[in-house]
């Protein structure tokens, strides 16, 4: 089947026309990743590499079009503008966007051993190691269009969560979250408990809340875990403007961002993907459960473990699982001490 995609928008009955979102039409580096991420998972799963051409392709837009030298490097945030008018290149840098090329430019690497991809997937592990801010516990969401000064204005939670999903340290950037983004119990009264966008606490974001399990669940606190995870699925029918399937945005309409778009009550595909890998215990960084100290991911503990968290330390590969052995928040030698005497039996 051929033909033109059409453009995503809604139908406004007041104004009696289609209308469009410009962001929706734009190239946004972080929404481009996360496709080459998924077509690479498709690789890893089925051996077919169909979609492989295509990611190198991707990636390399990405590269031609986002790489930077200003100040710690990393990538900018793609472009903006209508679908005939000429794109605007925005010259901010994303964190959270640098979290996602980091992952996505790693699988390039593993999959086809050209170390180029390993090293623009260190370029933009530099610039997101660079945002952390270790006196307050976590990362700054990137820099303001001089690519240089830190954006300190707003405080987001996914790039927390994420950060720590992706790079397999950080633990105290959940913590952060936990302390500075639990909403308990709404302030509109919408009767959810879970985690805001930001820190200003004004409602429950869900899909924040999901990647919150995900973090409880990697980090082994159980009990956190399913505390949120019974939430979104009580959002799941109970919320308003539920339907029983998926999940909304937020509790209520109008939950703000500290950016100049807010979440609304309504079904929303990232919230529900992301329950989704809540409910499966699954990290979609490097495709996933949750087993401690199954460093490879392939559900077992063993020899192969150990020279996987020995390839993270050397940066000379990443782990597809959980690599933090004795859960201090950092990967290092004693992780692999700590995984020979599981495999021993100590």
């Amino acid at each position: 089947m051929t033909g033109n995609a059409l453009l995503p928008g809604w139908w406004n009955n007041e104004e009696n026309k289609w209308l469009e979102d410009k962001e929706m039409i734009s190239t946004s580096t972080g929404n481009l990743v996360w496709v080459i991420i998924v077509w690479l998972r498709y690789c890893e799963l089925t051996g077919d590499e169909t979609y492989l051409e295509a990611a190198l392709n991707l990636g390399q837009w990405i590269f031609e079009h986002t790489y930077d030298t200003r100040g710690d490097g990393g990538y900018t945030g793609g472009y903006l503008g209508w679908a005939n008018d000429p794109p605007e290149k925005l010259y901010w840098k994303s964190t959270e966007h640098n979290i996602d090329i980091y992952v996505a430019f790693m699988k390039l690497f593993e999959l086809t051993g050209d170390s180029i991809w390993k090293n623009r997937a260190l370029h933009a592990k530099g610039f997101v190691e660079a945002m952390w801010d270790s006196i307050g516990g976590h990362f700054w969401t990137g820099t303001l269009v001089d690519g240089v000064t830190e954006n300190k204005d707003v405080l987001p939670a996914d790039v927390n969560t994420w950060g720590f999903m992706a790079l397999q340290g950080y633990k105290e950037a959940v913590a952060w979250v936990e302390d500075n983004c639990k909403v308990d119990p709404c302030p509109k009264g919408c009767g959810f408990k879970g985690f805001d966008f930001n820190d200003d606490r004004d409602g429950v974001w869900f899909e924040g809340t999901a990647h919150m399990v995900i973090a409880f669940q990697i980090l082994s606190e159980n009990l956190k875990a399913g505390e949120f995870l019974a939430e979104l699925r009580r959002a799941q029918n109970e919320a308003n403007n539920a339907n029983g399937r998926g999940i909304v945005a937020a509790c209520h309409d109008g939950v703000t961002t500290g950016f100049d778009w807010v979440y609304n009550n309504r079904l929303h595909i990232g919230a529900t993907a992301w329950y989704i890998f809540a409910e499966k215990g699954y990290n979609p960084y490097w495709g996933t459960g949750m087993l401690p100290s199954d460093a490879n991911g392939d559900g077992s503990i063993n020899v192969q473990d150990v020279i996987c968290i020995i390839n993270v330390i050397l940066d000379t590969g990443t782990a597809s699982g959980s690599p933090d052995c004795n859960d201090d928040g950092n990967v290092n030698v004693q992780d692999v001490i700590c995984v020979i005497n599981k495999i021993l039996g100590g």
